[in-house]
């Protein structure tokens, strides 16, 4: 993990994932040119002297920061000469000077009039005269009151080692001054973050103003302290300074948000929340099938029970998932009628042959299979080797499937990277230059936990 990590944004994250294209790394400066930079700088220009002495306004893109929580965009990024400052948002959360609801709307952590802006969202016992202006969203007759049963962004943390436990990002920071305020996590809002829509939630659920956790592993997006707490077998920082489940491409496995069945690993899709037309992958039967998350040491198996633990292999981003095996397909020299019935995806003159990978447009279940690399949704559904990658604004399911690295969380589409470093699944030359400061096989991956 590296130190010092920068701060995430919002969205509601339905699939992530990963992108083979290279990228120009940008380094977050005051003349990083979006409407949003500029936003924030003039508004950082703007801003009272003696609030800022005294702690209570956040820094304008380009500043040198310690943690996101301090930043009016809430991000702070390493940028390619090492240093630390905020860098421009991106994602879900609303810039200085947007209509809010709630202080958890903006990437600054401030709502004040309805406005988003650079002053922090109060904490507990401090005065209040709206919800909007504490971090909780609860305004109590004695001032901001808590709410939940962990402590949202922005809110003070408990003092000493329970600190990050008592956040529900579990993560704690400095931000003004020595007060020590919770860190947003994720791009979307995690169980116990303040929500005023399903939407906004990594879970797709907000029940009496919080997200609300789902049953059994976690989704996309969602806190974790290790692979076996989400349903994609990846727990890792990808450079926010918490520990979030990231996407791996390809189809989705068990547990994860979906909308039609052809976007699961299994084929199907058990719909819960109605209004936004998601649900959640169900599980294999009676054994994991080809693209599923694996440990490669559990009881449920991959294809070939019941050795099926031999077929759970490492990917590129080194995580662990299932490949067809003997007792599914047939071996090489088995007669054959079509290559979907090997186990190497290649039937040629009647006979198995040696694997090769997948061309462009063939279905496809994880980009190992395909010789781009690259396993996306296809327009037709379910998911198919593109020959190249893809530009902004094109259907997503990793950050590697995007030229630009970056799969927005909430669209699930292709679009602009944050700048400072490279996102999981980016192109790299170097761990320095990605956020999780891992670089392997010319590709930014995950700090696996």
């Amino acid at each position: 993990m590296k130190p010092s990590p920068r701060q995430p944004v919002r969205a509601l994250l339905v699939i992530v994932a990963l992108a083979g294209c290279s990228r120009d790394l940008v380094v977050a400066g005051a003349d990083a040119g979006s409407g949003r930079d500029a936003a924030a700088d003039a508004a950082g220009d703007a801003r009272d002297d003696s609030a800022s002495e005294a702690g209570g306004a956040c820094q304008a893109v380009g500043s040198a920061c310690q943690s996101g929580v301090s930043c009016c965009s809430g991000r702070c990024a390493r940028g390619i000469d090492g240093l630390l400052r905020c860098s421009s948002a991106s994602g879900g959360c609303l810039a200085v000077g947007d209509a809010c609801s709630t202080a958890a709307d903006c990437c600054s952590l401030g709502c004040v009039g309805g406005r988003c802006s650079e002053t922090l969202c109060s904490v507990l016992d401090e005065p209040c005269a709206q919800p909007s202006d504490c971090c909780s969203n609860i305004c109590g007759p004695g001032g901001c009151e808590l709410g939940g049963t962990c402590r949202t962004a922005g809110e003070r943390c408990v003092g000493g080692k329970d600190g990050d436990k008592s956040c529900c990002s579990g993560k704690c920071d400095k931000a003004d001054g020595d007060l020590e305020r919770c860190v947003a996590a994720s791009a979307c809002r995690v169980a116990g973050a303040v929500c005023t829509a399903d939407a906004q939630c990594c879970s797709a659920t907000c029940t009496a103003g919080r997200c609300e956790a789902l049953a059994g592993c976690a989704v996309l997006g969602e806190v974790c302290k290790g692979r076996n707490d989400c349903c994609s077998k990846a727990c890792a920082d990808d450079g926010t300074g918490v520990k979030t489940c990231q996407g791996i491409g390809g189809c989705r496995s068990e547990g994860e948000l979906c909308r039609r069945g052809d976007q699961c690993c299994s084929a199907q899709c058990t719909i819960f929340n109605t209004t936004l037309g998601l649900g959640r992958c169900a599980a294999s039967t009676p054994c994991k099938v080809a693209g599923e998350a694996c440990n490669g040491d559990e009881e449920a198996c991959c294809p070939g029970a019941p050795d099926g633990k031999d077929n759970c292999f490492e990917t590129a981003l080194k995580v662990k998932r299932c490949r067809a095996s003997s007792a599914t397909c047939l071996e090489k020299d088995s007669p054959c009628g079509a290559a979907a019935e090997c186990c190497s995806q290649n039937c040629d003159k009647s006979k198995c042959a040696d694997a090769i990978c997948l061309a462009d447009s063939a279905s496809c279940a994880f980009g190992e299979q395909c010789c781009s690399g690259i396993c996306a949704p296809a327009a037709q559904g379910g998911f198919a080797c593109s020959a190249a990658c893809l530009p902004s604004g094109a259907s997503c399911g990793t950050n590697s499937d995007c030229c630009d690295g970056f799969c927005d969380v909430r669209s699930a589409l292709c679009g602009a990277a944050p700048a400072g470093c490279i996102p999981i699944g980016g192109a790299c030359g170097d761990s320095a230059a990605c956020c999780s400061s891992s670089c392997a096989g010319g590709l930014c991956t995950p700090l696996l936990q």
